[in-house]
């Protein structure tokens, strides 16, 4: 079984979709977590976990990591915020700490990431990369989409100040709607790499 989680803000946008279609194309049983609907806290550093390789907080992230223990592989779906990774993906992230104790459970799961961002997205995916090959999954790869600008649904748009939809026009970036911007091909083939 793969684990996909999303860390976009919004179900159903973007990084939902793609991420969907890539646990798809992996042909693998899956399971897709969103981590929006999730109240959890990022990791205390309080080292509790280095007797059992588990985190001693109880909270709605507990069982995502008992079935990640199990899983073949992980998938992160996650955007740039202000950036850099955003902060929910990140917090997720910090968790999965407890694996690496004297055994590191992550050691040869299968990895690979998805990543949606109007600027700052190629660094969100160098982190992502740099993470999974820290934790010592099989890292199959990252597709990049162009992702949206929240300026495109704030209800605000081109009539503020500050409004990012100018760089998104030269960028010819697309509106959400439009769904997965056209990375169907990518997609699939990040997702057959995972089910090699």
């Amino acid at each position: 079984m793969l684990l996909g989680v999303s860390g976009g803000y919004r179900a159903g946008g973007i990084l939902d979709r793609a991420l969907r279609e890539v646990l798809e194309a992996s042909g693998r049983p899956y399971r897709l977590v969103h981590l929006a609907e999730l109240a959890f806290r990022p990791c205390r550093g309080c080292l509790d976990c280095v007797r059992d390789n588990v985190c001693s907080q109880k909270d709605q992230l507990t069982a995502v990591l008992e079935e990640l223990r199990t899983a073949a592989g992980l998938v992160v779906a996650a955007a740039p915020h202000t950036g850099a990774l955003n902060g929910m993906t990140k917090a997720f992230l910090e968790r999965i700490y407890s694996f690496k104790h004297r055994r590191m459970l992550t050691r040869h799961k299968v990895g690979a990431a998805v990543v949606a961002g109007f600027r700052d997205a190629q660094a969100v995916a160098d982190y992502l990369e740099h993470w999974f090959r820290f934790y010592r999954f099989d890292f199959r790869g990252a597709v990049l989409l162009p992702g949206t600008i929240p300026c495109s649904y704030c209800g605000y748009g081109r009539a503020c100040a500050y409004s990012n939809l100018p760089g998104m026009d030269r960028a010819g970036l697309t509106d959400p709607a439009e769904g997965c911007c056209g990375n169907g091909p990518e997609l699939a083939a990040l997702g057959s790499r995972l089910g090699a």
